[in-house]
């Protein structure tokens, strides 16, 4: 295994090109920022390709459709759920159950004893619930003393200031940004209009 000549990754964290290669936390060196990136989620948790179906996340596209083809398959059948609403369809019931909370009815089972939120889902709720306990189960290692994050996605935000990685480009400058949030901001002072963005 090829490695980068420093401390897992201590000391690459402004160097340029060379940190967007080398991984911060196991110190390996990729031919690629792109195989790089997609390797730190195994030490993030990020999974961002989400299925339709389930919800079950992946850190790669090529692991979601396989799950799509094994799990959601049925050996060739289409899917025995569909939704009268809209065009799409489910091999399972409780998903189909799901995708009419979220998308149609608006319905909210899931309610908070803390406070007035409610959520479609459960997830959501126990995310939610740690800004009532407090609870920051993730840290950066690179920060001194660690810092603590509440949800995932933050510390996969928060994690791209130290590799330099910034997957989201403007469309119109080319300007790249950590979080789609920032390039949403930032696209609005191209046109004065929010951009879609998929």
């Amino acid at each position: 295994m090829d490695t980068c000549n420093n401390d897992k990754g201590q000391g690459l964290v402004n160097s340029g090109r060379t940190s967007r290669r080398c991984c911060l936390f196991c110190g390996r060196r990729f031919a690629s920022p792109s195989q790089c990136a997609t390797h730190l989620r195994t030490h993030t948790g990020e999974k961002p390709y989400a299925c339709d179906h389930c919800g079950t996340g992946f850190t790669q596209i090529g692991d979601l459709n396989r799950h799509k083809k094994t799990t959601h398959s049925y050996l060739g059948h289409k899917p025995q759920f569909a939704c009268d609403l809209c065009e799409k369809a489910f091999t399972r019931k409780p998903s189909l159950e799901a995708h009419l909370r979220c998308l149609h009815s608006g319905e909210k089972p899931f309610k908070c004893g803390q406070c007035e939120a409610k959520f479609t889902r459960a997830f959501s709720l126990k995310v939610h619930m740690r800004i009532h306990t407090g609870e920051k189960p993730y840290s950066c290692t690179f920060c001194s003393p660690y810092k603590q994050i509440r949800h995932k996605q933050d510390l996969v935000v928060h994690l791209r200031s130290h590799t330099g990685e910034r997957p989201y480009p403007c469309r119109t400058c080319g300007k790249e940004f950590t979080c789609k949030t920032n390039l949403i901001a930032h696209a609005m002072s191209h046109s004065g209009k929010k951009p879609r963005y998929e």
